[in-house]
């Protein structure tokens, strides 16, 4: 028989993240507690998004959005979604969203559709209706946007809609200086403690 799994794991966890990353315990306990509950997030009526920025470049939001998406099944990653996209591939009701880079995409055309569809979805049975052209006739379709989602980004705190501000879990990253890091991540070494 295999060992009963208690909540040394989380631990474990916490601890292999900050090897990793230069981040507070609480906000790795933050990422631990949200890859959990990402991993079974149709269980629960809302599902909270996890925002990770900071003030500058090369604080680790990659890295810390690799290792999120490591513990998570059914994980998407993408640098520049689209409304589109989002609804499509959040309507089977199992996905888990992997966004970089938010703050180079946020503004635009069909962007401000996007947001909407993250604050729909924080909660079950969140969806988005859309027209679509079949056969020469219109078709109103609903897509469901209930979904896990991590965005990452510079400032992302007060770029984002307040409303998916509010309805989220906010970690500050800051650059690691010389010394607070004693390994430098690697995904080809490091990763797959996380798998």
């Amino acid at each position: 028989y295999e060992s009963a799994v208690d909540s040394t794991i989380l631990d474990e966890i916490v601890e292999a993240i900050r090897t990793n990353i230069f981040i507070s315990k609480s906000d790795a306990t933050k990422m631990v507690l949200w890859a959990a509950h990402a991993n079974v997030f149709r269980s629960f009526k809302a599902t909270p998004r996890l925002i990770i920025t900071a003030g500058t470049r090369g604080c680790g939001k990659t890295v810390t959005l690799n290792i999120l998406k490591a513990m998570v099944n059914n994980a998407i990653t993408d640098g520049d979604s689209t409304p589109a996209s989002f609804y499509t591939l959040s309507q089977d009701g199992d996905k888990a969203f992997f966004l970089d880079e938010v703050d180079s995409w946020i503004k635009g055309e069909g962007r401000c559709d996007l947001m909407n569809s993250l604050k729909s979805g924080f909660n079950q049975g969140g969806s988005a209706k859309r027209v679509e052209m079949a056969g020469g006739k219109r078709r109103v379709m609903t897509f469901g946007t209930h979904s896990a989602v991590a965005l990452a980004g510079i400032g992302l705190d007060s770029k984002l809609d307040p409303a998916v501000v509010e309805r989220s879990h906010i970690i500050y990253l800051r650059k690691a200086l010389r010394g607070d890091l004693s390994v430098r991540f690697d995904d080809r070494k490091h990763l797959g403690v996380f798998q």
